[in-house]
């Protein structure tokens, strides 16, 4: 059975015709909806960045853009460590390696979201291989990022298709007062050599901001003791932001981004060694246009591009070992409003619609190709008392097209939260999520299981979540800082079993997920800012449609227990400023029964520190050095020790190693 091609594909013409559409209705849209008196409303307006009392009961943690710099300049994901409840897979734990989940979350992969455009769902890839994930955590250059969020809670009514967390990537914009531009470059002991530039300007309604890097490495012998040791890498990517006002009260804006990454690694086996080269390509485009009004009333519209390719050449060979394309295409609109029919009641909305039509597949052999859809409506609403008590609520309804059939969904969320006076803001809320686990079409069978009659292709993952928070601001020192903890409680259903019952209808498993967090951000006096976080996770398969399913009430998957982290930048003196980081994790357990008999496989924890210093040389120099893995740490959790049912115990070698040590140092020059 073939799946049935989309009007998106293989062309762009429904693109182009919905762009076009939108440039041509957006100007008179826009004039027509003008105030009399114009005024230059403030870009959080403009793009929808409300009155943070909207979101009183969502979760959001934040890293600096300039932090992520220091210490990340290539993997941006890399930070993301130190974010309670994102935690890496087993061979997602070196420099390359990017969160595989978000809160103890089953189903596979994360969702991304670049400034205020909806989320991305196009199938992300791990470096399984070694090199850098080229997704969006390599190809958009650090220097570009003001902030890296991951924001929890509502997930399926504000987002869309996400599980247990979305990742957010703002990007620097530009401004016509105050034109620059930077060169920065690096070099490390691991091989690596890192150059970025960025511009940033405009004039008149004009805006632009854009930067480029590129990463050329030869590692030599220092991946020499990896299964997949890396010989060579070269990654060139950059993006560029162009904004135009045709009134103070609307903007157009073009985002691009793109990159390609080459790579090179060898394995050794029974006959002897085999090269392979890995390239993957990567580009997001973005148009929308945005408009408000003094009144409250805004609006916009637009549309979003996602390529990425993957491709996997066997060197001894020359042929191709997994070659696979994807592609996302969305078009969205959102409307929302704020109305204050008193001084102490503030009601906010917003209205939304989504299409989304993609396709994944793998040409490496015969083609296998599935087409996907989704069109959804959503509404959320915020009604605050005195700026005391505020109420979420939201739906979102969703239409997808799982390649083979129709299947409607229906999202949810409800919240409240309170500010209680001496003791902080308290929150509660219940929301729901779902998401279409495209890679698995192909990861089963091939591809070919998922045809099989009936092949009636998989159903969403859906996941309910518990979420109970408090939050507080406090003064110590002098210095103001804010701390939250947070408990929640998800159930994650229709999660894929492999289990191949020849029958071409699916298993489904059925799993819990729970967690503490904790964040704390503190500035003792204006020149230190310091962070630390906690989690504690665990989750479990609870229930399996597959009757040989034999780990029932044992770890869905081995994901650290605990982690925790601190870090800080502080500014030493008039020139000279200091950045770190510290993660610590706690190593994760597999559990499964053999013989009837229930084992542990027992991976090491770890504690990596990295940080940072730089020294304004002059008003455009400045000189700054950098090191990774500080204490030196190899096995980032990689060994395991297999505790049998006989009590003898077995040490696995470490599946991989990190190099250890890494320093770099570099300049940047601003002008």
């Amino acid at each position: 059975m073939t799946t049935h091609p989309r009007f998106f594909h293989p062309s762009l013409r429904g693109l182009a015709k919905a762009v076009a559409s939108v440039l041509i209705c957006v100007p008179f849209v826009a004039a027509a909806q003008d105030p009399l008196v114009r005024v230059n409303l403030p870009e959080a307006v403009l793009t929808g960045e409300t009155d943070p009392v909207f979101d009183t009961t969502l979760t959001e943690t934040a890293l600096d853009g300039s932090t992520v710099e220091a210490l990340s300049p290539v993997n941006n994901y890399n930070m993301l460590r130190a974010i309670p409840g994102v935690t890496g897979g087993l061979g997602n734990k070196d420099r390359f390696g990017g969160p595989v989940a978000i809160r103890g979350g089953i189903a596979w992969g994360i969702v991304e979201a670049v400034d205020s455009y909806p989320a991305i769902d196009v199938v992300p890839v791990a470096a399984e291989d070694g090199g850098y994930t080229a997704n969006l955590s390599s190809i958009i250059p650090s220097i570009a990022l003001t902030r890296l969020s991951v924001e929890t809670g509502a997930l399926g009514v504000a987002y869309g298709q996400a599980t247990g967390g979305v990742i957010r990537s703002q990007i620097k914009r530009g401004d016509a007062s105050t034109p620059y531009s930077t060169v920065q470059a690096e070099y490390n002991t691991v091989g690596e050599g890192v150059v970025m530039a960025e511009t940033s300007g405009g004039s008149g309604s004009w805006d632009y901001y854009g930067a480029v890097q590129t990463v050329q490495a030869d590692y030599g012998d220092n991946y020499a003791t990896q299964t997949r040791p890396l010989e060579d890498l070269k990654l060139y990517s950059g993006l560029a932001k162009i904004g135009y006002r045709p009134s103070n009260a609307g903007r157009f804006e073009l985002l691009a981004i793109g990159g390609i990454e080459d790579h090179s690694y060898y394995t050794h086996n029974e006959t002897g060694r085999t090269d392979y080269h890995t390239e993957k390509e990567n580009a997001f485009v973005g148009l929308r246009y945005d408009h408000a009004t003094g009144a409250g009333l805004r609006w916009d519209a637009g549309a979003t591009l996602n390529d990425f390719h993957e491709n996997r050449i066997n060197e001894n060979t020359t042929l191709s070992v997994r070659n696979r394309p994807q592609r996302a295409v969305k078009l969205f609109a959102n409307v929302s409003d704020t109305y204050e029919p008193s001084e102490t009641w503030r009601w906010e909305t917003i209205h939304g619609v989504e299409f989304t039509d993609d396709y994944f597949s793998d040409i490496t052999g015969e083609e296998q190709r599935f087409d996907f859809g989704e069109t959804s409506l959503y509404t959320r609403h915020n009604l605050s008392w005195k700026k005391r008590v505020s109420v979420n609520f939201g739906l979102r309804g969703a239409r997808i097209d799982n390649a083979f059939r129709t299947i409607d969904e229906l999202a949810h969320h409800v919240g409240i939260a309170v500010n209680v006076p001496g003791v902080g803001r308290i929150h509660a809320s219940h929301f729901s999520g779902y998401r279409l686990n495209k890679a698995f079409y192909l990861w089963w069978g091939g591809g070919n299981n998922i045809r099989r009659d009936p092949a009636v292709g998989l159903d969403p993952t859906e996941s309910e979540t518990w979420e109970l928070g408090w939050q507080r601001n406090f003064t110590i020192l002098s210095g103001a800082g804010n701390i939250r903890i947070t408990y929640f409680e998800t159930t994650e259903s229709n999660l894929q079993n492999f289990g191949n019952n020849g029958t071409g209808t699916p298993f489904y498993d059925k799993g819990e997920a729970q967690g503490v967090e904790a964040w704390m951000e503190w500035s003792p006096r204006p020149q230190l800012n310091l962070f630390a976080g906690y989690a504690h996770l665990g989750n479990r398969r609870i229930d399996s449609t597959n009757p040989n399913a034999a780990n029932l009430d044992l770890r869905f998957t081995p994901i650290p227990e605990d982690t925790a982290s601190i870090g800080l930048t502080w500014q030493l003196a008039e020139r000279w400023q200091w950045t770190a980081s510290g993660t610590y994790d706690s190593g994760a357990q597999r559990e499964f029964y053999d013989q009837g008999a229930r084992e542990v496989e027992e991976f090491a924890s770890f504690v990596r520190f990295d940080t940072a210093l730089s020294w304004q040389a002059t008003e455009r120099w400045t000189l700054f050095a950098r090191i990774e893995n500080l204490l030196n740490e190899k096995d980032l959790g990689y060994t395991a020790v297999r505790q049998e049912s006989d009590g003898s115990a077995t040490r696995n070698n470490a599946v991989q190693e990190d190099p250890g040590v890494l320093f770099a140092f570099g300049g940047r020059h601003r002008f």
